[in-house]
């Protein structure tokens, strides 16, 4: 009985935290993407990405640049902001 309920525990939690996981990774990708979008649009004075945001797929193959724009603008930031409040 002991087994048992260390069984079910261990797979809740093994639930619970796939699921918080997943919850955590497709913020960071929607969070990444914004990011990436606004900062290419302004590099490129508003012709690219030609889609508006909210129209736009982030999980679409082509749009990995603009994720990986974002995540270099965000880890940016918060360098930026370690190296100026110390």
């Amino acid at each position: 009985m002991d087994a048992l309920l260390h069984g079910l525990v261990a797979l809740l939690r093994w639930l619970v935290l796939g699921l918080i996981q997943g919850l955590l990774e497709w913020l960071f990708l929607q969070l990444c993407y914004a990011l990436g979008w606004l900062a290419l649009r302004l590099l490129t004075l508003g012709r690219h990405p030609r889609q508006p945001l909210h129209q736009a797929d982030p999980d679409a193959p082509r749009n990995v640049w603009i994720i990986a724009l974002g995540f270099i603008c965000l880890a940016g930031l918060v360098a930026g902001l370690i190296i100026r409040n110390g």
